[in-house]
């Protein structure tokens, strides 16, 4: 077999590996996180060893201080992530109605600027569409305020 047929060979395994690899990178992402926290932890694990406890238990004890951690952090962050969501939800009408006046100034603006042909064709007028556009977008966002249940 000649050189070149096994590089091109060679080259596309690659490309199919490459490829695979792409299309299972939501499937294969558990297992090699899984992969890099042992090689990771390994040398950890082998000192709770030289110490006397066994594999099993030096692995129960790395897990235990990893949920540990993980409270600590999430108690020290809840109250903060809970004032900020609190403050959104706060001052969520007023971003509704910046939103509001800025999609119907910005719409009224290119409707006058770009769709008075396109309008005139299909019979409509620009204070009609842009009207149109804004109670579209009041019920859009009223019903996003009903979803979140926030008034």
């Amino acid at each position: 077999m000649r050189i070149e047929w096994q590089i091109a060979f060679w080259l596309l395994m690659l490309v199919l590996i490459g490829f695979g690899v792409y299309l299972f990178a939501n499937v294969l992402a558990p297992f090699v996180a899984a992969l890099v926290l042992g090689y990771v932890l390994d040398p950890i694990v082998g000192r709770l060893q030289r110490l006397g406890l066994n594999r099993t238990a030096a692995a129960l004890v790395i897990l235990a201080i990893f949920v540990l951690l993980l409270l600590i952090v999430i108690i020290g962050v809840a109250p903060i992530l809970g004032r900020q969501i609190v403050g959104f939800a706060e001052s969520l009408p007023d971003y509704v109605a910046k939103l509001q006046s800025l999609v119907s100034n910005e719409t009224s603006a290119l409707l006058q600027k770009y769709g008075g042909e396109w309008l005139g064709k299909f019979g409509l007028d620009s204070a009609t569409s842009a009207d149109s556009i804004q109670k579209s977008l009041g019920n859009f966002v009223g019903q996003g305020v009903q979803w979140l249940g926030i008034s």
